[in-house]
């Protein structure tokens, strides 16, 4: 059989829509998001410095709670549950920390 079809020849893919994962947004308002530039402006400076100085005010001990090492988990339950233990003992240390500091 010599005609067209609309399937495609054994082995080749069929024609697809470049994928696209971040659809279009609708827009609310007026304002500009900026996008990343290969030189950051003065203002995004200060404004990085003044979130990175915030960050380290409110924490008054350095740490994630996990100590350096490789980890294996049974599954992801058990790896979910570990870091949540050590968020929290890391939390609770930061709050005495705080509260030593008054």
């Amino acid at each position: 059989m010599t005609g067209t079809s609309s399937r495609p020849a054994h082995g080749a893919l069929p024609a697809q829509k470049p994928l696209c994962h971040t659809p279009p947004m609708r827009r609310i308002g007026k304002r500009e998001v900026r996008r990343p530039a290969a030189a950051p402006s003065a203002e995004a400076l200060r404004a990085a410095a003044t979130h990175q100085a915030t960050g380290q005010a409110l924490m008054a001990v350095a740490t994630t709670g996990i100590r350096k090492g490789i980890y294996r988990f049974a599954s992801h339950a058990e790896m979910n549950r570990h870091t949540d233990e050590a968020l929290a003992r890391a939390i609770a240390l930061n709050v005495r920390r705080r509260a030593a500091r008054r």
